[in-house]
């Protein structure tokens, strides 16, 4: 799922990336993966997402909107 992951962000498909580096990560708990998946969502404009894994979602969304 990594290397497909990868592919598909060098490829600009970010949606895609996230997608398979999500399943990469639920294998193996690797910080580039955590990296590479922020970025990707960055990229389609998923600033909440792109902020983590563990985060309080409720509350970044409330930040983002002051």
């Amino acid at each position: 799922f990594a290397n497909e992951g990868m592919q598909r962000f060098k490829e600009g498909k970010y949606e895609e990336a996230a997608a398979s580096l999500q399943k990469a990560l639920a294998e193996f708990r690797a910080p580039q993966y955590l990296l590479y998946i922020g970025r990707a969502y960055s990229k389609v404009g998923k600033l909440v997402e792109a902020f983590g894994d563990g985060l309080d979602q409720a509350a970044i969304r409330a930040r983002l909107s002051t």
